[in-house]
Protein backbone atom coordinates (compact mmCIF):
# COMPACT_ATOMS: atom_id res chain seq x y z
CA UNK A 1 0.00 0.00 0.00
CA UNK A 2 1.87 2.94 -1.23
CA UNK A 3 0.34 6.07 1.15
CA UNK A 4 2.98 7.71 2.69
CA UNK A 5 4.36 9.46 -0.64
CA UNK A 6 0.93 10.04 -1.53
CA UNK A 7 -0.19 11.78 1.99
CA UNK A 8 3.65 13.49 2.16
CA UNK A 9 2.24 15.80 -0.96
CA UNK A 10 0.00 17.51 1.54
CA UNK A 11 1.82 16.95 4.76
CA UNK A 12 3.07 20.63 4.62
CA UNK A 13 -0.71 21.65 4.92
CA UNK A 14 -1.29 19.12 7.71
CA UNK A 15 2.01 19.39 9.71
CA UNK A 16 0.47 23.26 9.82
CA UNK A 17 -2.84 22.19 11.42
CA UNK A 18 -3.20 22.46 15.50
CA UNK A 19 -5.60 19.59 15.61
CA UNK A 20 -5.45 16.23 17.43
CA UNK A 21 -6.68 13.21 15.30
CA UNK A 22 -9.47 13.31 17.14
CA UNK A 23 -10.38 16.78 17.91
CA UNK A 24 -12.02 20.14 16.61
CA UNK A 25 -9.96 23.00 18.39
CA UNK A 26 -10.55 25.89 17.05
CA UNK A 27 -7.80 28.90 16.71
CA UNK A 28 -7.92 32.30 18.89
CA UNK A 29 -9.52 34.08 16.44
CA UNK A 30 -12.27 31.35 15.04
CA UNK A 31 -15.24 31.04 17.50
CA UNK A 32 -15.08 27.29 18.30
CA UNK A 33 -13.71 24.88 21.09
CA UNK A 34 -10.74 27.25 22.56
CA UNK A 35 -13.47 29.58 24.00
CA UNK A 36 -16.34 27.12 24.20
CA UNK A 37 -18.27 29.54 21.91
CA UNK A 38 -20.72 27.52 19.14
CA UNK A 39 -19.53 27.18 15.79
CA UNK A 40 -21.69 28.38 12.98
CA UNK A 41 -21.95 27.35 9.60
CA UNK A 42 -24.34 28.39 6.76
CA UNK A 43 -25.98 25.69 4.61
CA UNK A 44 -28.29 24.74 2.39
CA UNK A 45 -31.04 24.11 4.68
CA UNK A 46 -30.22 25.99 7.45
CA UNK A 47 -27.61 27.88 10.03
CA UNK A 48 -26.15 25.44 12.04
CA UNK A 49 -24.82 26.20 15.79
CA UNK A 50 -22.79 23.42 16.84
CA UNK A 51 -21.78 23.22 20.80
CA UNK A 52 -18.55 22.61 21.26
CA UNK A 53 -17.80 19.84 24.32
CA UNK A 54 -15.77 21.46 26.89
CA UNK A 55 -12.87 19.26 26.22
CA UNK A 56 -13.07 20.95 23.03
CA UNK A 57 -13.50 17.91 21.04
CA UNK A 58 -16.25 17.00 18.71
CA UNK A 59 -17.51 13.58 18.17
CA UNK A 60 -18.40 14.17 14.15
CA UNK A 61 -19.84 11.07 12.28
CA UNK A 62 -19.35 11.54 8.31
CA UNK A 63 -22.47 10.12 6.17
CA UNK A 64 -21.27 12.42 3.33
CA UNK A 65 -19.24 11.09 0.52
CA UNK A 66 -15.97 11.61 0.84
CA UNK A 67 -16.48 13.51 4.21
CA UNK A 68 -14.68 11.51 6.28
CA UNK A 69 -11.60 11.99 4.12
CA UNK A 70 -11.41 15.73 4.11
CA UNK A 71 -12.28 15.55 7.91
CA UNK A 72 -9.22 13.44 8.52
CA UNK A 73 -7.31 16.03 5.98
CA UNK A 74 -8.38 18.66 8.58
CA UNK A 75 -6.93 16.19 11.55
CA UNK A 76 -10.72 15.18 12.65
CA UNK A 77 -11.11 11.80 12.74
CA UNK A 78 -15.02 11.28 12.64
CA UNK A 79 -16.22 8.66 15.07
CA UNK A 80 -18.37 6.96 12.11
CA UNK A 81 -17.91 6.68 7.95
CA UNK A 82 -20.12 5.59 5.59
CA UNK A 83 -18.30 4.07 2.80
CA UNK A 84 -19.18 5.43 -0.78
CA UNK A 85 -16.01 3.95 -2.50
CA UNK A 86 -16.49 0.53 -1.26
CA UNK A 87 -13.41 0.76 0.33
CA UNK A 88 -14.63 -1.84 2.76
CA UNK A 89 -15.32 -2.22 6.54
CA UNK A 90 -11.31 -3.74 6.69
CA UNK A 91 -10.33 -0.31 5.81
CA UNK A 92 -12.71 2.16 7.80
CA UNK A 93 -14.22 2.70 4.18
CA UNK A 94 -11.96 5.39 2.86
CA UNK A 95 -8.88 5.23 0.71
CA UNK A 96 -5.58 4.04 0.90
CA UNK A 97 -3.91 7.77 0.59
CA UNK A 98 -5.76 8.02 3.90
CA UNK A 99 -5.02 5.06 6.08
CA UNK A 100 -1.98 7.28 7.41
CA UNK A 101 -4.42 9.54 9.15
CA UNK A 102 -6.60 6.86 10.69
CA UNK A 103 -5.56 6.30 14.62
CA UNK A 104 -8.51 4.72 15.71
CA UNK A 105 -11.44 2.46 14.91
CA UNK A 106 -14.22 4.61 13.38
CA UNK A 107 -17.59 2.40 13.16
CA UNK A 108 -18.34 1.64 9.75
CA UNK A 109 -21.87 2.68 8.60
CA UNK A 110 -22.14 0.89 5.72
CA UNK A 111 -21.69 1.19 2.23
CA UNK A 112 -22.96 2.84 -1.24
CA UNK A 113 -26.52 1.50 -2.06
CA UNK A 114 -26.92 1.08 1.93
CA UNK A 115 -29.68 3.14 3.83
CA UNK A 116 -28.31 5.27 6.21
CA UNK A 117 -28.85 3.16 9.56
CA UNK A 118 -29.96 6.02 11.80
CA UNK A 119 -29.55 4.65 14.60
CA UNK A 120 -26.14 3.30 14.64
CA UNK A 121 -25.73 7.21 13.83
CA UNK A 122 -27.51 8.36 16.99
CA UNK A 123 -25.85 5.82 18.75
CA UNK A 124 -22.44 7.52 18.26
CA UNK A 125 -23.94 10.36 20.25
CA UNK A 126 -22.48 12.75 17.57
CA UNK A 127 -21.68 16.43 18.34
CA UNK A 128 -22.15 16.88 14.37
CA UNK A 129 -22.78 15.44 10.96
CA UNK A 130 -21.12 16.02 8.01
CA UNK A 131 -23.20 14.86 4.32
CA UNK A 132 -21.97 17.83 2.56
CA UNK A 133 -21.29 15.99 -0.66
CA UNK A 134 -24.47 14.42 -1.24
CA UNK A 135 -27.53 13.94 -3.21
CA UNK A 136 -29.00 16.71 -0.36
CA UNK A 137 -32.19 14.91 0.20
CA UNK A 138 -34.59 16.74 2.12
CA UNK A 139 -35.71 14.42 4.55
CA UNK A 140 -32.55 12.30 4.96
CA UNK A 141 -31.16 15.84 6.00
CA UNK A 142 -33.65 16.33 8.07
CA UNK A 143 -34.10 12.73 9.91
CA UNK A 144 -30.47 13.36 9.91
CA UNK A 145 -31.11 16.88 12.04
CA UNK A 146 -32.74 15.39 14.41
CA UNK A 147 -29.63 13.49 15.54
CA UNK A 148 -27.33 16.39 15.41
CA UNK A 149 -26.54 19.35 13.93
CA UNK A 150 -26.24 17.84 10.36
CA UNK A 151 -24.35 20.37 7.60
CA UNK A 152 -25.67 19.68 4.17
CA UNK A 153 -23.84 21.63 0.99
CA UNK A 154 -23.12 25.43 0.77
CA UNK A 155 -26.22 27.34 0.31
CA UNK A 156 -27.18 27.10 -3.58
CA UNK A 157 -25.83 23.36 -3.41
CA UNK A 158 -26.90 20.91 -5.95
CA UNK A 159 -27.11 17.17 -5.64
CA UNK A 160 -23.67 15.56 -5.76
CA UNK A 161 -22.07 19.25 -7.23
CA UNK A 162 -20.43 20.10 -4.44
CA UNK A 163 -17.11 21.12 -5.87
CA UNK A 164 -13.49 19.38 -3.87
CA UNK A 165 -12.63 23.36 -2.86
CA UNK A 166 -16.39 23.79 -1.41
CA UNK A 167 -16.35 20.90 0.57
CA UNK A 168 -13.39 21.95 2.07
CA UNK A 169 -14.48 25.56 3.15
CA UNK A 170 -17.54 23.90 4.46
CA UNK A 171 -16.46 21.13 6.74
CA UNK A 172 -13.56 23.38 8.05
CA UNK A 173 -16.24 25.98 9.18
CA UNK A 174 -18.39 23.29 10.82
CA UNK A 175 -15.47 21.90 12.69
CA UNK A 176 -14.24 25.55 13.57
CA UNK A 177 -10.95 25.68 11.14
CA UNK A 178 -11.46 27.79 8.08
CA UNK A 179 -8.16 28.86 7.88
CA UNK A 180 -6.39 25.39 7.54
CA UNK A 181 -9.43 24.40 5.19
CA UNK A 182 -7.83 27.07 2.87
CA UNK A 183 -4.36 26.04 3.23
CA UNK A 184 -5.38 22.81 2.13
CA UNK A 185 -7.14 24.08 -0.64
CA UNK A 186 -4.13 26.46 -1.88
CA UNK A 187 -1.89 23.41 -1.58
CA UNK A 188 -3.69 21.63 -3.74
CA UNK A 189 -4.30 23.86 -6.53
CA UNK A 190 -0.42 24.18 -5.96
CA UNK A 191 -0.07 20.67 -7.39
CA UNK A 192 -2.64 21.36 -10.07
CA UNK A 193 -0.74 24.57 -11.41
CA UNK A 194 2.40 22.91 -11.33
CA UNK A 195 1.02 20.20 -13.07
CA UNK A 196 -0.23 22.48 -15.81
CA UNK A 197 2.88 24.42 -16.02
CA UNK A 198 5.11 21.70 -16.29
CA UNK A 199 2.23 20.36 -20.11
CA UNK A 200 1.67 23.94 -21.30
CA UNK A 201 0.75 21.94 -24.30
CA UNK A 202 -2.17 21.31 -22.50
CA UNK A 203 -3.39 24.83 -23.43
CA UNK A 204 -3.64 24.57 -26.65
CA UNK A 205 -6.10 21.02 -26.80
CA UNK A 206 -9.48 19.93 -26.04
CA UNK A 207 -10.39 16.69 -24.39
CA UNK A 208 -13.58 14.83 -22.94
CA UNK A 209 -13.91 12.45 -20.05
CA UNK A 210 -16.20 10.34 -20.61
CA UNK A 211 -17.67 6.85 -19.57
CA UNK A 212 -19.69 3.73 -20.75
CA UNK A 213 -21.98 3.31 -18.65
CA UNK A 214 -24.51 0.29 -18.87
CA UNK A 215 -26.04 0.49 -22.68
CA UNK A 216 -24.67 3.99 -22.78
CA UNK A 217 -22.29 6.15 -22.31
CA UNK A 218 -21.93 9.66 -20.16
CA UNK A 219 -20.02 12.94 -20.61
CA UNK A 220 -18.56 14.27 -17.42
CA UNK A 221 -18.75 18.09 -17.08
CA UNK A 222 -19.12 20.71 -14.33
CA UNK A 223 -17.33 19.99 -10.56
CA UNK A 224 -17.23 16.18 -11.40
CA UNK A 225 -13.05 15.15 -11.28
CA UNK A 226 -12.94 13.58 -13.66
CA UNK A 227 -13.41 16.90 -15.90
CA UNK A 228 -12.51 19.46 -13.53
CA UNK A 229 -9.13 18.31 -13.05
CA UNK A 230 -8.76 18.36 -17.11
CA UNK A 231 -9.94 21.67 -17.14
CA UNK A 232 -7.64 22.69 -14.08
CA UNK A 233 -4.52 21.48 -15.95
CA UNK A 234 -5.67 23.49 -18.90
CA UNK A 235 -7.75 21.43 -21.79
CA UNK A 236 -10.54 22.90 -22.67
CA UNK A 237 -13.94 21.52 -22.97
CA UNK A 238 -14.36 19.73 -26.92
CA UNK A 239 -17.11 21.96 -29.15
CA UNK A 240 -19.32 19.20 -29.78
CA UNK A 241 -19.62 17.81 -26.39
CA UNK A 242 -19.60 21.34 -25.28
CA UNK A 243 -22.97 21.26 -27.05
CA UNK A 244 -24.40 18.54 -25.95
CA UNK A 245 -24.08 19.86 -22.20
CA UNK A 246 -25.16 22.54 -22.72
CA UNK A 247 -28.19 23.61 -20.08
CA UNK A 248 -27.44 20.36 -18.87
CA UNK A 249 -27.85 19.42 -14.96
CA UNK A 250 -26.03 17.30 -12.69
CA UNK A 251 -22.07 16.30 -13.35
CA UNK A 252 -22.84 13.56 -16.47
CA UNK A 253 -24.58 13.85 -19.30
CA UNK A 254 -26.10 10.74 -21.31
CA UNK A 255 -24.61 10.38 -24.54
CA UNK A 256 -26.45 8.33 -27.02
CA UNK A 257 -24.84 6.10 -29.75
CA UNK A 258 -25.40 8.46 -32.42
CA UNK A 259 -23.59 11.05 -30.42
CA UNK A 260 -20.34 9.05 -29.43
CA UNK A 261 -18.13 11.18 -31.78
CA UNK A 262 -18.82 13.84 -29.70
CA UNK A 263 -15.89 12.36 -27.69
CA UNK A 264 -13.68 12.94 -30.69
CA UNK A 265 -11.55 15.08 -28.78
CA UNK A 266 -7.57 16.36 -29.06
CA UNK A 267 -7.68 14.18 -25.91
CA UNK A 268 -10.15 12.45 -24.06
CA UNK A 269 -9.77 9.85 -20.65
CA UNK A 270 -12.36 7.35 -20.69
CA UNK A 271 -13.97 5.29 -17.73
CA UNK A 272 -15.88 2.35 -17.15
CA UNK A 273 -19.03 2.06 -14.76
CA UNK A 274 -19.76 -2.20 -14.90
CA UNK A 275 -17.29 -2.95 -17.38
CA UNK A 276 -13.67 -4.09 -17.33
CA UNK A 277 -11.12 -1.98 -18.88
CA UNK A 278 -10.56 -4.94 -21.64
CA UNK A 279 -14.72 -4.41 -22.27
CA UNK A 280 -13.86 -0.50 -22.32
CA UNK A 281 -10.73 -0.76 -24.62
CA UNK A 282 -12.65 -2.99 -27.08
CA UNK A 283 -15.90 -1.18 -27.18
CA UNK A 284 -16.85 -0.90 -30.87
CA UNK A 285 -17.82 2.63 -31.14
CA UNK A 286 -14.92 4.19 -28.97
CA UNK A 287 -12.74 1.98 -30.81
CA UNK A 288 -13.70 4.15 -34.11
CA UNK A 289 -13.15 7.56 -33.40
CA UNK A 290 -9.71 9.03 -34.32
CA UNK A 291 -8.78 9.88 -31.00
CA UNK A 292 -8.61 6.07 -29.96
CA UNK A 293 -7.16 5.31 -33.18
CA UNK A 294 -4.42 7.74 -33.00
CA UNK A 295 -3.87 6.52 -29.31
CA UNK A 296 -4.59 10.02 -27.58
CA UNK A 297 -7.09 8.46 -25.13
CA UNK A 298 -6.19 7.33 -21.81
CA UNK A 299 -8.18 4.17 -20.73
CA UNK A 300 -8.72 3.72 -16.74
CA UNK A 301 -8.86 0.65 -15.07
CA UNK A 302 -11.68 0.87 -13.46
CA UNK A 303 -9.88 -1.18 -10.67
CA UNK A 304 -7.18 0.97 -10.32
CA UNK A 305 -6.15 3.34 -7.62
CA UNK A 306 -6.33 6.26 -9.77
CA UNK A 307 -9.89 5.20 -10.95
CA UNK A 308 -10.79 5.06 -6.95
CA UNK A 309 -9.27 8.39 -6.38
CA UNK A 310 -11.04 10.36 -9.21
CA UNK A 311 -14.28 9.07 -8.28
CA UNK A 312 -13.46 10.50 -4.85
CA UNK A 313 -12.61 13.73 -5.54
CA UNK A 314 -11.21 15.07 -2.59
CA UNK A 315 -7.95 16.96 -1.25
CA UNK A 316 -6.65 13.99 0.09
CA UNK A 317 -7.04 11.80 -3.13
CA UNK A 318 -6.42 14.55 -5.76
CA UNK A 319 -2.71 14.31 -5.30
CA UNK A 320 -2.62 10.12 -5.98
CA UNK A 321 -4.08 11.82 -9.49
CA UNK A 322 -2.30 14.66 -10.19
CA UNK A 323 0.68 12.41 -9.46
CA UNK A 324 0.27 10.15 -12.57
CA UNK A 325 -2.75 11.36 -14.75
CA UNK A 326 -0.85 14.51 -16.47
CA UNK A 327 2.14 12.24 -17.60
CA UNK A 328 -0.26 9.52 -18.87
CA UNK A 329 -2.12 12.46 -20.93
CA UNK A 330 1.01 14.00 -22.25
CA UNK A 331 1.99 11.06 -23.34
CA UNK A 332 -0.83 10.50 -25.26
CA UNK A 333 -0.79 14.11 -27.09
CA UNK A 334 3.06 14.24 -27.46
Amino acid sequence: MKTAPRTALVASCLAALTLSACSASATDDDAGSSTGEPITVEYLYDTAEIDVPENGELTVVAPGRSDAEVALALGVEPAGIYDWMWMGEENHGVGPWAQDLLEGEPTYLGAAGEDYDYELIQSLAPDLILDVHSDHDEATWSRLNEIAPNVSGPVGATPWQTGWREQVQQIAQALGVPEDGEALIEDVESQIAQAAEEHPEFEELSAVAASKVAESYGLHIGTDMRWALLEGLGFSLHEPAEALAEGAEGYLVDVSEEQVDAFDADAAVFFASGFTLEELQNDPLLSSLDTVQENRAVFIDPDSELAQAISAGNVLSLPVVIEELPARLAEAVQ
